[in-house]
């Protein structure tokens, strides 16, 4: 079919012509519209000419018999399901002027296993190449990719080629701000990942399942790492999470089972749904930041030995700790209202747990299955709402305040416990240290408000402050440092109305005082009144001269006269001067 005088393909122009075999496109065609050749099963060959700017919804699909695909240069966009179901087609390439491909483009390729993207495509849509059997994506510029809008369901990156070599090794150039959603999911040949320091953000699914991923740089210009953004990255085992990330979404690292340690940064403030579930880390702390800990947030870390919950977070979701089999060590923050469903179940290694008085419902499952529980301490003294399966063993021992025994021992499902008894309240050691030696000590019980001593004074010297001290005392002994810094002080030394010196000496030195300038004709007097050593005070020492000069009969118009600083003076003046004769010779001369 020969079409050289046209400038469009209208829609369905050929639809469903299953005969036609031989296409010539002419080259003032500008747009081949939707469906203009829908089910053309026995077409085999196809040049799209640079004059075509558009290929339209649907324009080839079900071109069965497809095997050969040129696409002109001069193409911008590739409609939706473009060429869907082109089941033969092996291979095609985008030019670089294409900046947009459809969703469902090439779903349905199935014999399609090569596929080379130009550098100006900006969107590919959701299911472009589903369904087909791609095992080459080839591209010339890795920044271009790292922008690109994937839609949803793609899998490119996991044959991805840059300039004809495998990604291995994946070093981003500076001056990209952040990883498109998708760029790098299911990328198998990435070993480590560097990021720039211009990297803002890491798009959510941007290294999804990058099975062989063992290294990423992460840089402290990163603020915000997405939902499933390393998500089962099963080798991984080395990540640094920099300081100023305020946001980890959900799933973000959860099945890295390789991944022994993690430091949760300083300004995160929410810990993510399934953030890091099925981690392999065996410890965690948590920073005062945090106030939310999201829902299954490290559900089955089953190395997880031991977490540091602090008193800021409010928030901690269903199932946070579910599985974390070989949790022994605990600490339930002391301003949390709610222990959600499963929040705590099956940490079978934890033999005794403390719930803060905050506390006011216990939910299903809270603390089922924890198969080595034998003791639960409750500090509220009116009983929290809980669940006849909040606790799945109730044969342990129950500690309450000693205030609330009676209504503990009438209220469901805490009359269950085997054993009830009252809290004896334990004291603690408080002890101050200054500059290594003890202050004084205080026995406080635990959860009692702490009084901070007061800072103590030393003449001469500052005090740096007490280091920090909690608000309540906590279940063991503390202490609490402070230092002394010894003081500078200034000494100024003055002849007459002239400053004379200045010297900056630490409290309690010798004071060692400069040698005064002599002066032809003057005896010098000393310094007054010198303190042996620094005072705890700036201080001013006088010196002074003997004889000297009441009247100078010299005609001071042929001089040169400079004050004792070296400035230029019109005439003598009281104190010290400096003069230069006519002859070149110059000296002091105190005037009185």
């Amino acid at each position: 079919m020969k079409n050289h005088g046209l400038k469009e393909i209208s829609n369905e122009a050929f639809y469903n012509c299953k005969g036609l075999s031989l296409l010539s496109i002419g080259n003032n065609v500008t747009t081949i519209g939707s469906q203009a050749f829908y089910g053309c099963e026995s077409l085999n060959s196809l040049t799209i000419p640079d004059s075509v700017e558009s290929v339209g919804y649907m324009a080839f699909f079900g071109c069965r018999g497809l095997i050969s695909l040129s696409i002109g240069e001069g193409v911008t966009t590739i409609g939706n399901y473009a060429f869907s179901d082109c089941s033969d087609l092996p291979s095609v390439k985008i030019p670089d002027n294409v900046t947009s491909i459809g969703k469902n483009a090439f779903s349905g390729c199935t014999s399609l296993t090569t596929v080379a993207i130009g550098k100006g495509v900006t969107s590919i849509g959701s299911y472009a190449f589903y369904n087909c059997r791609i095992n080459s994506v080839r591209i010339t510029d890795i920044v271009a990719w790292c922008k690109i809008k994937f839609g949803d369901f793609l899998v490119l990156a996991n044959h991805l080629y840059v300039n004809g070599e495998k990604i291995s090794d994946l070093v981003i150039p500076n001056g990209l701000d952040s990883i498109s959603d998708r760029a790098f999911l299911c990328c198998n040949s990435l070993t480590s990942v560097t990021l720039p320091n211009s990297i803002i953000s890491i798009g959510n699914s941007a290294f999804e399942e990058c099975e062989n991923l063992r290294s990423v740089h992460i840089p402290n210009s990163v603020t915000s790492i997405g939902n499933y953004a390393f998500y089962s990255c099963s080798k991984l085992t080395t990540v640094n999470i920099p300081d100023n990330v305020s946001s980890i979404g959900d799933y973000a690292f959860s099945g890295c089972v390789e991944m022994k340690s993690l430091s949760i940064p300083n300004n995160l403030t929410d810990i993510g749904s399934h953030s890091f579930g099925g981690c392999g880390i065996s410890s965690v702390s948590i920073p005062n930041s945090v106030i939310s800990i999201g829902e299954s947030a490290f559900n089955s870390c089953r190395n997880l030995t031991s977490v540091k919950i602090p008193n800021s977070v409010t928030t901690i979701g269903e199932s946070a700790f579910y599985g974390c089999v070989n949790l022994s060590s605990l600490s339930i923050p002391e301003h949390l209202k709610i222990i959600k469903k499963g929040t705590f179940c099956y940490c079978e290694s934890l033999k005794s747990i403390t719930i803060p008085a905050s506390v006011e419902y216990i939910y299903q499952q809270a603390f089922a299955n924890c198969s080595n529980l034998k003791q639960v301490i409750v500090l509220s003294e009116t009983p929290p709402f809980a669940y006849d399966n909040s606790f799945s063993n109730y044969n342990v021992t129950l500690k309450i305040p000693e205030i609330s025994k009676t209504t503990y021992k009438s209220t469901e499902p805490w009359s269950w416990f085997e054993k009830i008894e009252a809290i004896n309240p334990t004291k603690y050691v408080l002890s101050y240290y200054v500059d290594g030696v003890l202050l004084k000590t205080y026995e406080i019980e635990e959860g009692e408000t702490i009084t901070k001593e007061l800072e103590p004074t030393k003449e001469g010297y500052t005090f740096s402050g007490w280091s920090n001290i909690p608000e309540t005392m906590p279940a063991n002994d503390v202490t609490v440092t402070g230092t002394f810094a010894i003081n500078t002080y200034q000494v100024t030394y003055m002849i007459g109305n002239d400053v004379f010196r200045t010297d900056s000496i630490q409290y309690g030195a010798k004071i060692q005082v400069p040698d005064a300038t002599e002066i032809e004709g003057y005896t010098f007097d000393g310094w007054a009144d010198v303190p042996e050593t620094m005072p705890a005070q700036d201080i001013i020492i006088y010196g002074s001269y003997t004889s000297g000069i009441s009247d100078v009969a010299i005609d001071d118009r042929n001089l040169i006269i400079n004050d004792i600083k070296g400035r230029r003076i019109p005439k003598l003046q009281r104190g010290v001067n400096i003069i230069r004769t006519r002859d070149g010779r110059t000296r002091k001369v105190m005037v009185k």
